[in-house]
Order: structure tokens, then C-alpha cells, then sequence
């Protein structure tokens, strides 16, 4: 999803028919679940999670109540930090209200390099 998609009018976003595919389930689940409560968002600046902060953005604005997103910065890769503030970056481009967790604990060299082949495969 582009990041200006983040922005559709909420009167005709669902009149697309991909958008729609994918909000009306998210708003199904959340509404079930969460209702009107506050909720968090944990977004990696994937595509996947991307499309989570644009379904839950508006979810928010149409059920009034607050989302905030939370970006992990695993200090796993070596530029994480700056994936993390990039991401944040974009987040606020939608009035995002939103914190960066970093990780402090450092991981074994073995593990690091198993999660740097899994991260590097999966978007």
C-alpha cells in the first residue's frame, strides 16, 4: 500500500474494492473484540503493517477512539534505528500518535545472523 493511501476520504475508501476486502474483516475482528477501547498498533513499516495502521486509523475515526502504534527497534539489523525513524516518519504523515521501543539486550552473533537471514527474507 502507498503511503498516500493512508490518506482516502473516509466517505469512499471502502468503495475500492482491495480496501474494502481487507477493512471490512480488520473491522469486523476489532469491533468484536475491542470495540470502542483504546488499542495499539505494532507496525514494522512492511507492507502488511502498513495496511494494519491504515485499517486501524480509520477504524479510529469511525468508532472514535484512540490508536496508538508502537515500533519495535529490535538492534538486531544495523540500521534499525534508522528503519525505526523512518517508519515513524511516515506514521506521522497521519497524525499518528506513536512511540519507538528499543531493545536494549544484545542477541548472541548466531542467533543475530539466524534473524538477519529471516528478516532479509521476509519482505
Amino acid at each position: 500500500m502507498k503511503l498516500k493511501s493512508l490518506n482516502a476520504k473516509p466517505s469512499s475508501f471502502l468503495q475500492d474494492k482491495i480496501i474494502s476486502e481487507t477493512y471490512l474483516p480488520f473491522e469486523q475482528i476489532v469491533k468484536k473484540n475491542i470495540g470502542t477501547k483504546k488499542f495499539v498498533a505494532c507496525i514494522s513499516g512492511g507492507a502488511d503493517s502498513l495496511a494494519l495502521a491504515y485499517c486501524s486509523q480509520r477504524y479510529s475515526e469511525a468508532y472514535k477512539n484512540k490508536v496508538f502504534y508502537l515500533i519495535v527497534d529490535h538492534n538486531i539489523r544495523k540500521n534499525s534505528a534508522k528503519e525505526a525513524q523512518s517508519v515513524k516518519k511516515n506514521l506521522l504523515k497521519i497524525s499518528a500518535k506513536l512511540n519507538i521501543l528499543t531493545i536494549k539486550n544484545t542477541i548472541s552473533k548466531k542467533h543475530s545472523e539466524k534473524m538477519q537471514e529471516i528478516t532479509d527474507t521476509s519482505y
